[in-house]
């Protein structure tokens, strides 16, 4: 009963103050405050190399390719269409590799994020060749141990965690595990 009577009164009050309900739609996304999600490619080639971008716009120049997800979108096809945008190169996003908050300053602390690391893989088919841009002015394949220093701490994990990914992933399996080899439980 309160709670429709304190419905009624808003809507009362709404109806006599037509702003009001888009004034009080700003109030609350202020006060939920902004949150952007990033999606960064860490894509390794079959020779073991990183993909790097000369980027115009960042503190250190060279980085992973990088962007913001746009709404609705996928941060996986997000990581996708950044690296094609940027590079000209066509990837597979393998998985997630390491997550990042950022942004969470005291004077910024409504403003913040999530960035994504996705191990990529090349598909060079349906690949273009790269074009400088006014963002990206240069790729290169870097071997990991050239690359990491260049990078954010961030960036640099998360090039080990795709390498580490990969090492285990083209490991022959341990007894008893992926094969038909059963392992017996005994109680104690």
């Amino acid at each position: 009963m309160l709670q429709s009577s304190a419905s009624h009164i808003a809507g009362q009050i709404a109806a006599r103050l037509p702003g009001l309900p888009s004034l009080l739609r700003r109030v609350a996304r202020w006060h939920a405050g902004v949150w952007s999600v990033g999606a960064t490619a860490v894509v390794i080639d079959e020779f073991g190399r990183v993909l790097l971008a000369e980027h115009v716009f960042r503190e250190r120049s060279w980085a992973l390719p990088s962007g913001w997800v746009h709404t609705a979108e996928d941060p996986a096809e997000a990581v996708v269409r950044e690296v094609q945008e940027e590079t000209g190169l066509a990837v597979d996003a393998v998985a997630v590799v390491a997550c990042e908050r950022h942004g969470h300053l005291p004077r910024n602390a409504r403003r913040g994020g999530l960035t994504v690391a996705y191990l990529c893989r090349p598909d060079r088919e349906r690949s273009r060749p790269f074009a400088p841009s006014a963002e990206i002015t240069a790729v290169q394949w870097m071997e990991p141990a050239r690359a990491i220093p260049l990078l954010t701490d961030f960036e640099g994990e998360a090039v080990t965690s795709a390498l580490e990914r990969l090492r285990y992933e083209d490991a022959p399996p341990l007894d008893g595990y992926g094969s038909s080899a059963s392992v017996e439980l005994t109680a104690r």
